[in-house]
């Protein structure tokens, strides 16, 4: 797996066994790899809304696929969409809020003490969502995405329960 670039990330045991009860903490960690998550059908017992959630609170994107208002597969779908998440009829739905992280310019500059973070200077006042930022900010959501990303990585920055707050160090 190595030589082929491929790696096993896991907070189990390599032969721990599958458990329903693990399944949340595998997800966390698949949505917090991930750009998004998007839900095509979920009743609203379902772990698949567990997931969405974890990513939410992570910072990343939910994405639902609408359906019947008669199929209970679709209600954890509408729950996710009237909670906040992109309603999602095409592809093109998903692309285009994903294009940004394409064209973002890779920054080899270290950050100085005197460079305070635009973003930071936001969070500082109070803890703000990733789409209050890109609002406050004037920024695509998706360059939001990756400057929160980074300043995580950081430790500047933090996400609980779906807002952002400013580290102090």
């Amino acid at each position: 797996m190595i030589a082929s670039g491929s790696a096993v990330l896991s907070e189990f045991p390599l032969d721990a066994g599958p458990s329903a009860s693990n399944f949340p903490r595998r997800n966390r960690i698949i949505s917090g790899l991930s750009l998004g998550v998007l839900v095509v059908e979920a009743s609203v017992a379902s772990g698949s809304l567990i997931t969405a959630r974890l990513a939410a609170e992570q910072g990343r994107e939910v994405y639902a696929i609408p359906g019947s208002i008669h199929h209970p597969g679709a209600r954890g779908c509408h729950q996710l969409i009237r909670d906040g998440a992109v309603l999602v009829e095409t592809i093109e739905h998903i692309l285009e809020a994903l294009r940004g992280w394409q064209r973002l310019p890779l920054s080899t500059e270290t950050p100085t003490a005197e460079a305070v973070h635009p973003l930071l200077m936001l969070l500082h006042a109070a803890p703000h969502t990733s789409e209050a930022l890109a609002d406050a900010s004037g920024w695509a959501l998706p360059t939001v995405l990756a400057a929160l990303t980074e300043l995580e990585m950081e430790g500047r920055a933090g996400c609980e329960n779906g807002r952002w707050f400013a580290r102090v160090s």
